[in-house]
């Protein structure tokens, strides 16, 4: 038995030496099964290569880099049946995989994403759709929430359903060794023989953030106590000895982490273009969706015991776009004649914002516009949650001066007074939280991120509501058409 052991570890370390040499590999053969056009960036077939033939990898790609198509690609060249995505709540309701699987995927598949409905029912489906996928012998790629996976009884039918890869979209999420869905991704680990993670931020908050994820990647590696794990690479002390005060043997932990993970750095990576622009989808809740389509058939709707009234075309326009940010603000008391209050009918685009947030370092600038005022305040309620310091420039306050010498790390920008002249370029990533019915603002916001002293690739990130006047709007800017006119005359007065 010793033999045996002994002759399975030096097998798996030529396949891991062999992994490790694509990583700096200057020519390598296309995947057999990809896209064509456009091609695969060089660091994604690196990438590829690397994690392919693995049991098990981690894909620390950052934001924009590509490994979401690498995954795809490591997959249906791998020949996988049965894929496990487990993501981010907004990813899933954003379809997120859905669409990325129809641009990239060239075998049969099918992607279901498993949101919205009870534990029970989404189980009955997964286990009905796996056996639907057996008889259409297709790619069936089933996509779940972290929040969802430990829960019975979907727990124990996604450990002995026959999954062959499994794959963890920004796995940081199970950094917490104590949490459920780290725990249970433990157990997933056992069973299922490929297994990737996603994520750009790895290290998001410590060193330590790496245990959760390997412990389900490959328990091989730094073992399965958190204890020890903890006691070799960091130094405790402070009250009961429980707070970290140092880290040590980082040279080894960074060596066992490297031993299964492609690591790419947005700034390392040339090939990328010079800009991108990515949307990204949220879905407003049942209730808000409600309020949503009332306003929007009937110019009113009934919100908390007061009325939203939209007495015309544009003001319906106005008022659809606030609500798509979370927020409606009452009409006016008749009696007193003091404003309505703004009342929250919904969290969905803040959630959207937090989740990508978490995929970027703590310390990465950021520049987040908005429309609204309550959409900046937000925008500063989801950094403070985060951990991350903001400033505003609005027309409530300027605090640009302080965000450019690094006292802050986001930035929030009320379009209608931060489109023009003023310089953004510390960052390289931009969100637009709202979107403006102005295109000239929209065109000078955009570039705030781009002059002659940017050295980086910009990104350019879209949170939109689906079902909803986001959707044109950010059409018609994208289009650069104007707007207002665009809009309005799809409307039935």
């Amino acid at each position: 038995v010793w033999a045996e052991d002994a002759a399975a570890l030096l097998v798996e370390a030529e396949r891991i030496a062999e992994a490790a040499a694509h990583k700096t590999a200057a020519e390598l053969p296309l995947p057999c099964l990809t896209k064509q056009h456009p091609k695969p960036w060089h660091h994604q077939v690196q990438g590829y290569h690397f994690a392919k033939e693995l049991p098990a990898a981690m894909l620390a790609m950052q934001m924009r880099t590509g490994k979401t198509r690498t995954t795809i690609d490591i997959l249906q060249n791998r020949g996988s049946k049965l894929v496990l995505v487990v993501c981010p709540n907004k990813v899933l309701e954003g379809e997120v995989w859905s669409e990325q699987f129809a641009e990239y995927c060239l075998v049969p598949h099918r992607v279901i994403n498993l949101c919205g409905d009870s534990i029970a029912k989404r189980t009955q489906q997964l286990i009905k759709e796996v056996d639907l996928s057996r008889i259409r012998q297709e790619m069936l790629v089933v996509c779940l929430n972290f929040e969802a996976i430990w829960r019975a009884p979907l727990d124990e039918a996604l450990l002995r359903l026959p999954f062959d890869s499994v794959v963890l979209d920004e796995s940081h999420r199970i950094k917490a060794p104590g949490g459920k869905a780290s725990l249970y991704c433990s157990r997933l680990g056992d069973v299922v023989p490929h297994r990737l993670c996603l994520t750009g931020t790895p290290m998001a908050h410590s060193p330590l953030d790496v245990y959760g994820q390997y412990r389900f990647l490959d328990k091989g590696i730094y073992g399965t106590s958190f204890v020890n794990f903890r006691a070799r690479y960091a130094v405790m002390g402070g009250f009961n000895g429980k707070q970290v005060l140092s880290y040590q043997n980082q040279d080894d932990l960074n060596e066992k982490f490297y031993s299964i993970a492609f690591r790419v750095l947005t700034e390392d990576v040339l090939d990328l273009p010079e800009k991108q622009d990515i949307v990204r989808y949220c879905k407003l809740s049942p209730y808000a969706q409600k309020l949503y389509n009332d306003l929007e058939k009937e110019f009113v709707t009934e919100v908390d015991n007061g009325t939203v009234t939209a007495g015309n075309a544009l003001t319906r326009l106005l008022r659809l776009q606030q609500l798509t940010g979370g927020y409606l603000r009452k009409d006016r008391d008749i009696e007193t004649g003091a404003d309505g209050e703004v009342v929250q009918v919904d969290t969905s685009k803040r959630e959207l914002l937090a989740e990508l947030l978490e995929e970027l370092s703590d310390t990465e600038p950021v520049v987040v516009y908005c429309r609204f005022h309550h959409d900046l305040d937000a925008v500063h309620e989801v950094a403070a949650a985060l951990g991350r310091t903001s400033a505003e420039v609005s027309g409530r306050r300027s605090e640009l001066k302080a965000w450019q010498r690094g006292e802050s790390t986001i930035l929030a920008v009320q379009i209608q007074s931060g489109s023009e002249g003023n310089d953004f370029v510390r960052s390289h990533y931009m969100f637009f939280y709202s979107i403006g019915a102005s295109l000239s603002q929209f065109e000078q916001a955009y570039m705030r991120i781009r002059s002659g002293a940017q050295k980086h690739q910009c990104t350019y990130y879209y949170l939109v509501a689906k079902g909803t006047k986001d959707e044109p709007v950010y059409t018609a800017l994208r289009e650069r058409r104007d707007v207002i006119t665009d809009i309005l005359s799809q409307v039935r007065a």
